[in-house]
């Protein structure tokens, strides 16, 4: 923790520009948008009423790009470096390749409009102005305070709330967040097939009680699928009726086989 300390003393003002964002967006709703399966269900075009935060992804969604005031989180370390990455299924001594890398970095170039927050440890090979960094904590003593001992980089989904609140939404609607459904559902949206009920604890409540006297939050839910959030339905919500689409019809084909290939023999294609 103490290296942690000085490296983040040593970039504080690469990190710290994010606090030009800081309450940009005082008192709005806004979306947060996962990868899960329930993505395949509905009509990702329509959620361009409210500012978005994506996770991950989501920006390989073809209707990604039709949303608008769009905000992208992608935490993971090491993941520009143009020799290998850290993201692998296999031993962390044996790093491969990111095949979805370079697609990661065309959408970056190519879509000024959307700012992106990616871990400190990426920024010598990923530059841009649409680029912020985050390592260990928000460079921010209202933020922090409101988290108290929260890590708001535990993972994309936790940086996508903290996010939300650092540019602070007072509503949030998750959708493609399918772990707050009840009982949670696997797989993701690039995945083959309809998803899967798995059983696990229930996902992140300590996190949420934590937060909620800063945020209002929601889960988006299909077919009447309970949640242990308080939820709306997709119907009720958008007032159109669910069109599941398997992940070739909502993802180019080059890009899912990027997909196929960074994550082959864990998930299912």
């Amino acid at each position: 923790m103490h290296v942690k300390k000085i490296i983040f003393n040593l970039f504080f003002n690469k990190i710290s520009n994010v606090n030009s964002l800081f309450n940009k967006h005082k008192g709005e709703e806004c979306y947060i948008i996962g990868c899960g399966n329930s993505i395949k269900y509905i009509d990702l075009k329509l959620f361009n009423d409210k500012p978005v935060i994506g996770i991950n992804e989501i920006i390989f969604h073809v209707d990604f790009k039709e949303l608008k005031n769009k905000y992208v989180v992608h935490s993971e370390p090491f993941f520009y470096y143009p020799f290998f990455q850290t993201y692998s299924w296999k031993s962390p001594l044996f790093p491969i390749f990111a095949p979805t890398a370079k697609f990661f970095r065309k959408f970056i170039r190519s879509h000024k409009d959307t700012f992106f927050f990616i871990h400190l440890s990426n920024f010598i090979f990923l530059k841009g102005k649409n680029i912020f960094y985050h390592f260990l904590k928000y460079p921010n003593e209202e933020i922090k305070k409101k988290l108290g001992k929260i890590n708001p980089f535990k993972g994309a989904f936790n940086h996508a709330v903290s996010l939300a609140i650092f540019l602070g939404f007072k509503k949030v609607i998750l959708v493609g967040c399918d772990y707050t459904f009840k009982p949670p559902t696997g797989n993701h949206f690039y995945e083959k097939g309809k998803g899967k009920k798995i059983d696990i604890e229930p996902y992140n409540l300590d996190f949420f009680t934590h937060l909620e006297k800063y945020i209002e939050i929601k889960t988006l839910t299909i077919d009447s699928r309970k949640s242990i959030l308080p939820k709306i339905d997709y119907f009720d919500l958008k007032k159109d009726r669910l069109n599941y689409k398997e992940n070739f019809k909502i993802i180019e084909p080059k890009k899912l086989e990027a997909l196929k290939n960074t994550r082959k023999g864990v998930y299912e294609f």
